[in-house]
């Protein structure tokens, strides 16, 4: 979290935890730090440029110290809203979560319906009714929720981001507000996107029949429910859209900030402070290339560990191609189905993920 006070950053660090069962956010302010952070800069302003550091043995006046102790009082009286609950990153994850909760209930409770497609059936001659065998199968079993599928990748990117924090020294939360949000807003526009489809298309399972149980002139279905909605609304998979896109989340996160992603990028970053600096002191071209070649083995072995990285980032795609295939094992969907909600989950994953990350 970071507030401009005059022109400088003062770095609020208190510790967002969202919960996914609450609207209420709350927000812990650290009072003391962030009035000990200003009342430093204050008395580097007044003593001192901005490129000096500021000495301990400075002497100053008591009109000074007074002066800087009646702002900073100020400034701590009046932090704790501006940084919590006024802050954008905040307000961004509370957006997200309304509009994730909203999405959930109105297709859950909203008056929407599959496109109501015939019964298939075949009059023989003979006076028979003949079903359509690829809708005449049985639910051989269930498989796991997607929703908690991508729970599951959430809690674990989460935690990943606070081992990323712990061990790496980043002293940002950026990474925990982008995971939340990013989690929030992938999953909202999946189910848009992957629920309008199934109404819209109406395409019935392999288990129609089954669920469906029609009369004798296959003109309407007898179940209690007449079949419920969800055997209307095969294409596309919604547990291959949710996981997919819930799991390629992890995976890129995993790329990204552990794998291959993030070495290419930290040497990106050497390599342009390299120039920078060459610049700044006038150095030849030569000595910038003889930069730049220096300690080749070390940096091949870095690119080695983060290919593995990256590799082992595929599991949580692996788990999902799973569920996915167990889907069709289960003769809940046919494999159009799988492949169509594979493709909307991850591209959506990946369009998302990068307006984060």
């Amino acid at each position: 979290w970071r507030l401009k006070i005059e022109g400088r950053t003062a770095e609020c660090r208190s510790l967002f935890i969202p919960s996914l069962a609450v609207l209420v956010f709350p927000c812990v302010n650290k009072k003391a730090q962030d009035r000990r952070d200003y009342s430093e800069y204050l008395i580097m302003d007044m003593d001192s440029s901005p490129e000096e550091p500021l000495l301990e043995n400075d002497d100053f006046s008591i009109e000074q110290v007074e002066a800087v102790q009646d702002e900073v009082d100020a400034v701590g009286d009046n932090t704790t809203n501006y940084f919590c609950w006024g802050s954008p990153r905040i307000a961004e994850m509370v957006v997200c979560l309304i509009f994730y909760i909203a999405t959930c209930a109105t297709f859950s409770y909203g008056p929407f319906a599959p496109h109501q497609r015939p019964i298939p059936f075949q009059l023989l001659e003979s006076g028979d009714y003949a079903r359509n065998m690829a809708n005449n199968e049985t639910r051989e079993g269930d498989t796991i929720s997607a929703s908690i599928l991508v729970f599951i990748a959430l809690l674990l990117q989460l935690a990943l981001s606070l081992l990323r924090k712990t061990l790496g020294g980043h002293k940002s939360f950026d990474d925990l507000h982008a995971t939340f949000c990013v989690y929030m807003l992938a999953s909202t526009i999946n189910r848009i996107a992957t629920e309008s489809v199934k109404n819209y298309a109406g395409y019935l399972r392999p288990i129609f029949y089954e669920e469906c149980q029609p009369d004798d002139t296959y003109s309407r279905c007898t179940a209690d429910d007449e079949g419920g909605a969800s055997i209307r609304k095969s294409f596309p998979s919604g547990h291959a859209s949710m996981s997919f896109c819930g799991l390629t989340l992890l995976t890129l996160y995993i790329h990204t900030k552990f794998g291959m992603g993030n070495e290419k990028k930290k040497q990106e970053t050497k390599r342009i402070a390299s120039l920078v600096d060459a610049a700044n002191r006038n150095t030849s071209s030569s000595e910038i290339v003889y930069h730049e070649n220096v300690d080749r083995t070390s940096l091949r072995w870095k690119y080695f560990t983060a290919r593995i990285i990256s590799t082992l980032g595929l599991l949580p795609m692996g788990f999902a191609l799973y569920i996915s295939a167990q889907r069709v094992v289960y003769n809940m969907h046919f494999p159009a189905d799988i492949v169509g909600g594979a493709v909307l989950g991850a591209s959506i994953s990946l369009f998302v993920h990068g307006l984060y990350f």
